[in-house]
């Protein structure tokens, strides 16, 4: 009984776990690419 209960939280753990990070990894791409749009944006309107 223990182990089936180990087993199922540590497999809880780990989704949790990949589905955070996979979360964060979107997030953090989605604003690197709005960075570089807003400074391809400033660099084009200096150039101008």
């Amino acid at each position: 009984m223990f182990a089936v209960i180990f087993t199922t939280l540590r497999g809880v753990v780990i989704g949790f776990a990949y589905w955070n990070e996979r979360i964060i990894i979107c997030k953090a791409r989605d604003e690197a690419i709005e960075i570089i749009e807003k400074k391809r944006r400033v660099g084009d309107l200096i150039k101008a």
